[in-house]
């Protein structure tokens, strides 16, 4: 038997929203693991805003996330959540590609004139602070570095920041 997909049937993107960790009344340590997935109607020419709509209005989210900032996310193969995708932009235009997944996520989306930026702090990637933020694409390297520490997210760490990016003897 041969299975022929036409074009109409790739027109999806799958959106799956997981409501923050319950733990359960007896259990020690366990955690709800419950997933939400929708599998949502999309076009290369939609735009992404239009998607998370769809996506909430599909999971019946209304409610709960009225008046909470959320973002779609991809995901990549491992399960890792990639950046927040710019809603203001079509699916093709933000380089996401149909029957794929997306996460639907706490948090601001960037805007098409600013950049998502995640940084670790310490010797090894893991091993100190990380924290992610949204800064405009004019940034100066001196002004992210300062929107960092006036957010509370270098809170600790003295001298320049060239420094702070790198080695102490290269300072």
């Amino acid at each position: 038997m041969v299975t022929v997909t036409t074009p109409s049937d790739c027109r999806w993107l799958q959106v799956e929203y997981r409501p923050e960790r319950r733990r359960r009344g007896g259990g020690e340590g366990e955690e709800d693991e419950e997933r939400m997935r929708a599998k949502v109607p999309a076009s290369g020419n939609m735009l992404l805003c239009e998607v998370k709509q769809r996506a909430i209005a599909e999971l019946q989210l209304q409610e709960q996330l009225a008046g909470v900032a959320c973002c779609l996310r991809q995901v990549d193969r491992t399960g890792k959540l990639l950046p927040p995708v710019c809603e203001e932009l079509s699916v093709r235009d933000a380089g996401v590609r149909l029957m794929t997944s997306l996460s639907l996520c706490p948090g601001t989306a960037p805007k098409d004139t600013q950049l998502f930026l995640y940084f670790s702090v310490g010797t090894a990637p893991s091993s100190g602070l990380e924290g992610e933020i949204i800064v405009e694409r004019s940034s100066t390297v001196k002004q992210v570095g300062n929107d960092c520490v006036s957010f509370g997210l270098l809170v600790g760490l003295s001298g320049c920041l060239p420094c702070i990016c790198f080695s102490a003897n290269e300072c």
